[in-house]
């Protein structure tokens, strides 16, 4: 008898375990694909956060060329007629970020080519 309960023990002992295994292999398919899911979301996050800084840059290289071209004309380095075809093509690229961008970057450009034309001499 002894023996024989040996044996169903060994046998019991190995269905437990092969159980076990299999729980915990399924527990971990399942908490893998949870973290692949994780990472893929961040992976997205990243692309979207860095593709949003590159049109961050881009804006602010514009609005660049815009303030060079009129500090340069200003400074009589321009002309200004080149100062304005500078400032309207920056101001129409502005506006591929946002409409909102490309009308206060147009009334700011307004404000300042009134003000500098308006206190040149003879005018």
């Amino acid at each position: 008898m002894s023996r024989k309960f040996m044996e169903c023990s060994i046998a019991a002992f190995f269905i437990i375990a092969s159980i076990c295994v299999l729980v915990g292999l399924r527990t971990f398919q399942q908490f893998s694909s949870q973290y692949l899911a994780l990472v893929r979301v961040q992976a997205e996050a990243r692309t979207e956060m860095l593709n949003a800084a590159g049109a961050m840059r881009e804006a602010f290289v514009h609005a660049g060329y815009l303030a060079a071209a009129r500090g340069l004309q200003a400074a009589d380095v321009l002309a200004d007629d080149e100062a304005d075809r500078i400032a309207a093509e920056s101001i129409e690229a502005l506006g591929d970020f946002s409409e909102e961008l490309e009308t206060f970057a147009a009334a700011i450009d307004r404000a300042h080519a009134e003000s500098t034309r308006g206190s040149l001499p003879g005018e």
